[in-house]
């Protein structure tokens, strides 16, 4: 697994550059990973002696993974919450430490943006803006329809999550070693 760990961290950094120059995640990196993960569990567990039934029982948890974690960053992207790039770096993360490491590794990369988020913002001087923007959104939705506040798609804010791919990877592989 310390293999996998590694490979999911080399992963991350590229993205990581790639989001942070380009503002893309491409898909010439989280496809190939994607793709190949099933077999990549498949193939390891034939040549640590497993037998055939579990390898594709590893194969088969591999394609859960991709399916498990990606599934809610997917539904964050349809609500335009993270970029497409994103979502496809949560499945290969999910296919390629398969869904409980997955999960953890999702857990920590959305732990670092909850507290990298604020301090950007309040880098760029755009912190109390937006919690009034989120105190009135949330008072929306106890308003009547006809007395809810807009908000302006300028009051709007965008972040680049590739960073904290790698931030949030960095606790899994620590706490992920240091269980072993």
């Amino acid at each position: 697994m310390s293999l996998l760990l590694l490979t999911g961290l080399a992963l991350c950094f590229a993205a990581a550059i790639s989001d942070l120059w380009r503002g893309t995640i491409p898909n010439a990196l989280t496809y190939p990973v994607i793709a190949l993960s099933p077999l990549l569990h498949f193939g390891l567990a034939l040549y640590s002696g497993e037998p055939w039934r579990a390898a594709f029982l590893q194969g088969a948890l591999s394609l859960l993974g991709i399916l498990a974690c990606g599934v809610v960053p997917y539904f964050m992207w349809r609500k335009q919450a993270i970029g497409g790039g994103d979502v496809k770096l949560f499945a290969a993360i999910g296919g390629l430490l398969l869904p409980q490491c997955g999960f953890e590794a999702e857990l920590y990369v959305f732990v670092c943006a909850s507290l990298v988020a604020p301090a950007q913002l309040a880098y760029q001087g755009k912190l109390l803006r937006t919690v009034w923007n989120i105190g009135q959104q949330a008072v929306n939705l106890v308003r009547p329809a006809a007395r809810r506040t807009p908000l302006a798609p300028a009051a709007m804010t965008w972040f680049r999550l590739g960073p904290c791919f790698v931030l949030g990877f960095l606790v899994e592989l620590v706490l992920h070693w240091r269980a072993s």
